[in-house]
């Protein structure tokens, strides 16, 4: 912890403007150690190592689907982001001679192979709640006519409703040494876009940014007493 004082000279002047007596000395010295300017400095964090493994999946009316390592994986992304400028180390799987796991049991494994500290594992669901939008972006209504004598007719359409989405995300810490679970955190949001695609990934990434926020909060707090 860093303190830095307030000079007790410049007070002393201040506040009585003239000759200092001793008594009248000590005294401010006494004000001002009671009113000394404190800063703290960053609290040292535990030196650990995190993993996570967070699948994602995306649900709309064209298609669904789980993003795997050719999708960007937006939830993960982002927790991993936020640990390493936490100070935490991390390691990739998809980095690692094992490669990606398959599963959340696969995974506490290849974190034991790793020496990983804790992993992070959950899911992050995006679903469609609303709008008439197409996949592809927007969609006009109405035919276009021509009359036989070439004059044409007025366009009917309207730019469809825009595509809204939900995505909630659910993670636990677990401890790989015994699989026991250190802490639990979720989040939800919703996204609009002309898409259903970009609905759902913008949900999905402001879920992952209240998560992210939780997590490293209660993070701090748990790996104290752990």
């Amino acid at each position: 912890m860093k303190i830095r004082h307030i000079s007790p000279q410049s007070n002393i002047r201040a506040r009585i403007g003239g000759g200092v007596t001793l008594a009248t000395w000590l005294a401010a010295s006494t004000w001002a150690q009671s009113n000394r300017v404190v800063v703290y400095s960053k609290p040292e964090l535990p030196v650990v190592t995190f993993a996570v493994y967070i699948p994602e999946k995306l649900d709309t009316m064209q298609e669904q689907y789980s993003t795997g390592d050719s999708r960007p994986q937006i939830v993960r992304g982002i927790l991993e982001s936020a640990l390493l400028h936490s100070g935490y180390k991390l390691v990739n799987f998809a980095l690692s001679e094992s490669g990606a796991p398959s599963s959340a049991l696969d995974a506490l494994k290849k974190a034991r192979e790793l020496g990983v500290d804790y992993l992070i594992i959950g899911q992050a669901t995006a679903s469609q709640i609303s709008g008439s939008g197409s996949a592809i972006g927007v969609k006009v209504a109405g035919p276009s006519a021509h009359s036989q004598s070439g004059s044409s007719a007025a366009l009917g359409g309207a730019i469809a409703e825009p595509m809204r989405s939900s995505a909630e995300v659910s993670v636990q810490v677990v401890r790989v040494s015994d699989g026991s679970i250190l802490l639990a955190e979720e989040a939800s949001s919703t996204g609009s876009a002309e898409s259903q695609n970009r609905a759902g990934q913008g949900a999905l990434h402001e879920a992952a940014d209240l998560l992210a926020s939780k997590l490293l909060s209660s993070l701090s707090l748990k790996l104290k007493d752990d």
